[in-house]
């Protein structure tokens, strides 16, 4: 989004000299007028050129175009004056007023184009003081149709959603929305839809889930709008130039006493699908949730009684399914937003030296007090996932090949998830929801030290010299510690499919990008990349040892590597990239059950094998489904199809691009064990002192 920045002083300096300019030159025109005609001779052309009425003369024109000009920067200006003064400050940090215009969409090509036609004064009216007037009439009418059913005007509460859907993305008519309806209402709306449900007996009312879709959207919105310096809990703060703050009223919804229940809606607001709250409201919202001591006990749910009577004490209190920790509530929504996650739990260095990130008081802190805290099966759910958003920027980026200690990102990343490991695993792991999954996106994004467990490592970490990821003990991290802590965790969450799928992702993703920076000056060879990938393939056999009701799963993830990856060595340094499975959906189309189990490695180490140069003739992208380059060169192969995967395979059997001695070699990728071989859950649980497990 952008704000528009106006000295509202200067502009209307700008607008005095241009009414001033409109007046002289019509002064002037006159003048001229007026002589021409005092002679009773007047000269035609002269006459044209002075002309105001209908079609005016060129004199005239341009005084018109002033005043047209002068009217749309008046208008602008007025806009900002207006907006900000309606309760929705948009100020910037200098105390200059802006208003607010949408973002060129995603493939827009000409900028120039769109801001031409965007920044228009009917344009800024509508995304700003328009927006207001919209959201205040809607939230109102809303309310209204919530209470008797329908609205003064005969619509439904599901006709206003409908409505309500149109501007709900819109920053300014979401925090007015939340304005006038307030935070809890909004919060109570769903829970008052459900009043009279029975869960033992009863589907919940659809209401809410256009409900949750709705309003979550419109604070995601309003989150945009976010000012630091207001998030005390109180209505507003005196300190900041905002009338009122989003993360206060929520704060004041959620402790408000008999009410503390909201934090279930909120929960479900804070992860409607499709929203990405903004980074510094969440940050600012955890900090203050972390302020509330008590919370109610997590509702047992429905409970059946004689005469096969079943009842629930949801009520009008808990929505279902969801965290009545607020803390917890915002830790969920923040999986969404790696920016967020990464700041909350390790905020940027305070006091680096020598270029090593060095965690704050603060962070340390706040460490202590997630490890103590009080983590439910629900809660869990919320814990699990903002650990998991950090780790995705335990990737390196591109310019930092070569650079072994990784990013300032990649260090606080890797030391926020070391110390997610140890919380995580001194809790009680639930079986249900989806805290499984996200150990599953976490350990996926621990290439190096899965790679290291599977392979019977010493320790970890695994030494990756040319790869520019942190290793896992940065800022004195207790290597013992974490290693039995992974192992503890990869044990526990094996018998899930999400996990075991995320898990073999995120190795085989990197897999392939450490191997890519793994040539020598004469390149890189077959038997590196063979090696490499039956390290990977001791990781791939330990997870089906381990859950092997779940093998097709690992495959399906080690295959569904193979299409993320873009491998251009010395340009781009490809991510571990099992932090996607936050945003994408499921496991790939393809379903390679029953494949002969190396073929699952084949497509990650043949784009390793494109990329180096090894392939004396690749096959023509256009003519092939799996395989394509892009225009930095970089060579691609997507198996998401049955028919991709059978293609790919012909091709190899055909000889790999009369690569012989490239597919022979290949061709020995061994998943059965890799370069080690676990018997069983208990060999691995005796190698790791899981007795107790």
């Amino acid at each position: 989004m952008a704000f528009i920045k106006i000295d509202t002083d200067k502009m209307q300096t700008v607008v005095d000299n241009l009414e001033d300019r409109a007046a002289a030159i019509d002064y002037e025109r006159n003048a001229i007028n007026h002589t021409s005609n005092y002679y009773h001779d007047p000269v035609p052309s002269v006459v044209d050129a002075t002309d105001a009425g209908p079609r005016p003369g060129p004199l005239a024109q341009s005084a018109y175009d002033l005043r047209d000009l002068a009217d749309q920067l008046r208008s602008r200006r007025q806009e900002a004056i207006d907006i900000n003064a309606s309760g929705i400050t948009m100020a910037s940090p200098d105390g200059t007023l802006t208003y607010y215009l949408p973002d060129p969409p995603p493939g827009t090509t000409d900028e120039a184009a769109y801001w031409r036609n965007m920044d228009t004064v009917s344009n800024v009216h509508a995304y700003n003081t328009g927006s207001v007037e919209t959201a205040k009439a809607e939230a109102a009418e809303l309310q209204e149709a919530l209470e008797n059913g329908t609205s003064t005007q005969g619509r439904t509460p599901e006709e206003i959603l409908d409505q309500i859907d149109k501007h709900r993305d819109i920053p300014t008519y979401g925090l007015a929305f939340c304005q006038t309806m307030g935070v809890d209402n909004m919060l109570d709306a769903p829970l008052e839809a459900q009043k009279d449900t029975n869960y033992a007996f009863q589907s919940q009312p659809e209401i809410i889930d256009r409900m949750v879709d709705t309003f979550g959207h419109v604070m995601c919105a309003a989150s945009t709008l976010y000012d630091e310096t207001s998030y005390q809990p109180s209505v507003s703060s005196p300190s900041s130039p905002h009338q009122y703050s989003l993360a206060s009223a929520i704060y004041n919804a959620v402790t408000e006493k008999g009410h503390e229940g909201r934090a279930t809606v909120l929960d479900a607001y804070l992860t409607a699908d499709g929203t990405v709250y903004d980074a510094d409201f969440l940050v600012g919202l955890a900090g203050l949730m972390e302020t509330i001591e008590d919370w109610p006990a997590e509702p047992k749910g429905v409970t059946w009684g004689s005469n096969n009577y079943g009842s629930d004490d949801y009520a009008d209190k808990y929505l279902p399914g969801h965290t009545t920790d607020p803390l917890a509530a915002v830790l969920n929504g923040m999986a969404r937003n790696t920016e967020a996650s990464l700041d909350y739990l390790a905020p940027e260095d305070w006091n680096s030296e020598d270029g090593a990130w060095v965690p704050s008081p603060q962070a340390k802190k706040r460490m202590e007090m997630l490890t103590n805290r009080e983590w439910t099966e629900l809660s869990m759910e919320g814990l699990s996932a903002v650990f998991a958003a950090a780790s995705a920027s335990r990737s390196p980026s591109a310019d930092n090949v070569g650079t072994p200690s990784g990013t300032e990102n990649s260090q606080r990343a890797t030391w926020a998830t070391a110390n997610g490991i140890t919380i995580i695993e001194a809790q009680d792991i639930p079986a249900h929801g989806q805290t499984k999954h996200n150990i599953g996106i976490m350990l996926g994004n621990c290439g190096p030290e899965i790679l290291s467990i599977a392979n019977r490592g010493t320790g970890v970490p695994y030494d990756y010299a040319a790869y520019p990821q942190a290793p896992i003990t940065v800022a004195g991290g207790d290597p013992t510690a974490i290693q039995q802590a992974i192992a503890h965790l990869l044990y526990e969450v094996s018998d899930s499919s999400e996990a075991v799928y995320e898990i073999a992702r995120g190795t085989t993703a990197f897999t392939a990008a450490h191997t890519s920076l793994a040539a020598t000056e004469d390149g890189l060879s077959t038997d590196t990349i063979r090696s490499n990938y039956d390290e990977e393939g001791s990781v791939l056999g330990l997870l089906t040892v381990l859950g092997q009701e779940h093998a097709d799963s690992v495959y399906n993830g080690a295959t569904a590597a193979t299409t993320l990856l873009s491998l251009v060595p010395g340009v781009n340094v490809p991510a571990t990239l099992a932090n996607a499975g936050l945003a994408l959906n499921g496991a790939p189309a393809v379903d390679v059950t029953g494949a002969d189990d190396p073929s699952v490695l084949l497509g990650a180490a043949y784009t390793n094998a494109f990329n180096a140069g090894l392939i004396n003739n690749p096959p023509d992208p256009s003519t092939t489904s799996w395989y394509s380059v892009d225009a930095n060169g970089a060579h691609h192969i997507t198996l998401n199809t049955t028919d991709q995967l059978k293609d790919f395979y012909e091709w190899i059997h055909e000889g790999a691009g009369n690569s012989p001695d490239v597919k022979n070699t290949l061709n020995q990728i061994s998943i059965d064990g890799g370069t080690t071989s676990w018997n069983s859950a208990d060999d691995y649980k005796e190698y790791y002192g899981g007795d107790a497990w």
